[in-house]
């Protein structure tokens, strides 16, 4: 395994406390992936000097103890501010302040990424693919990445859609056409082809620390509701959402892929190191769903992680052996929940 990258899923900027709190308690992270709204701060005209010398400080910190930084600028929707006349001045400035040399760069829209990798043709980034852009055709799309933004041989990783991670078929695919890293996210606990998914990530690139908070609970509260209902209605599709148990990490190493992206938040501080630590060991005993980023029910529920021992096994041995992402054709995740016996949500 290559490493684990800790992404920083929140529209809440980290701060010197939460990074301090993962050097101290000594994290067993390679990486460390930070939002960086750039395009509210564009639009704001807020001072990006300020902004640069916060990454700077966190850079520092971080390279003192063996992480790497990454800056996400991979918001879903930029409202179309890197076409308008005076982004690249201002994107050229803001890069002129960072430390690029030594931070990674994430970045998601196509035409962005076009311009990056036009204007910083040895500048290494990563392109992060959410579910939400459609991934029954992903494994094609792919080899675009690197015919049209690869040229220089930059494009150094890129983080799959999670809708993805039981397709085994297409994962292969990809790693057999790709010419950089695959990185999985682990612990997405998001209703698999929820379509609320686009709404969300597009809401979340107009938030920042400057959000009304009672605005961005609203919002919160509007997608939380959609997947816990869901969940407590038919609970079984919380073992068809795309996590991955800390035991199964070497199924997809065996396809190629050796690097696992982790998600947290500001709320998730409190028991990391234990959820990174299972992942490192690739052993967890407890509640499956302590190890994921959205909690699935009202309650805290308890899914016992001992009892998924054999799932993915079913999945690569079943009719389909794969993820076709079709529940009422397919039935093995319904099947294999009612074998469980008795869950506590």
């Amino acid at each position: 395994m290559s490493g684990i990258i800790l992404y920083w899923d929140s529209p809440k900027k980290i701060t010197s406390y939460e990074v301090q709190k993962m050097v101290d308690d000594n994290l067993n992270i390679s990486e460390l992936t930070v939002p960086i709204n750039f395009f509210n701060y564009f639009c704001r005209k807020d001072n990006l000097e300020k902004v640069a010398l916060e990454i700077n400080g966190i850079h520092k910190l971080l390279k003192k103890n063996g992480i790497a930084l990454n800056i996400a600028l991979d918001q879903t929707c930029i409202g179309g501010k890197n076409l308008v006349k005076d982004f690249s001045n201002t994107f050229d400035s803001f890069m002129n302040l960072m430390p690029y040399k030594g931070v990674g760069i994430v970045l998601r829209e196509p035409t962005f990424i076009q311009y990056f990798s036009w204007k910083y043709p040895f500048v290494p980034f990563t392109i992060n693919a959410p579910s939400a852009y459609g991934i029954f055709d992903f494994h094609l799309r792919s080899r675009f990445y690197h015919e049209k933004f690869n040229k220089n041989n930059n494009l150094k990783k890129v983080y799959l859609p999670p809708d993805l991670n039981r397709d085994f078929r297409a994962l292969k695919r990809i790693r057999d056409s790709a010419k950089y890293d695959l990185c999985v996210t682990v612990n997405e606990g998001e209703v698999l082809n929820s379509p609320y998914r686009l709404s969300e990530l597009i809401a979340l690139s107009h938030m920042d620390e400057n959000t009304d908070p009672s605005y961005y609970k609203k919002i919160k509260e509007i997608f939380d509701d959609f997947r816990i209902e869901v969940y407590e209605k038919e609970p079984w599709r919380i073992i068809a959402s795309p996590w991955i148990r800390p035991e199964d990490i070497k199924v997809y190493e065996e396809i190629g892929i050796n690097t696992l992206v982790l998600l947290a938040g500001e709320e998730d501080m409190e028991g990391l190191e234990d959820r990174v630590n299972a992942y490192i060991k690739r052993s967890y005993k407890g509640n499956l769903t302590d190890l994921l980023r959205k909690k699935p029910f009202k309650t805290k529920g308890y899914i016992n992680n001992d009892k998924l021992e054999s799932f993915l096994k079913k999945i690569r041995k079943g009719p389909f052996n794969t993820c076709i992402f079709d529940c009422d054709r397919c039935g093995i995740c319904e099947e294999f929940f009612k074998l469980m016996g008795k869950i506590d949500l």
